[in-house]
């Protein structure tokens, strides 16, 4: 699967990235979907 990402996005990742947050792009998608699957579970 490919995902296109926009602008905002990719600032996000990048500034995660530069706070040393995350070390890999990879990291930052898969919290933001553990943070989706909370909240799914929660509605």
């Amino acid at each position: 699967m490919q995902i296109t990402l926009n602008k905002e996005q990719e600032g996000f990742i990048a500034a995660q990235l530069a706070k040393g947050n995350f070390s890999h792009p990879d990291e930052v998608v898969n919290a933001a979907f553990k943070l989706l699957e909370k909240l799914q579970s929660i509605f």
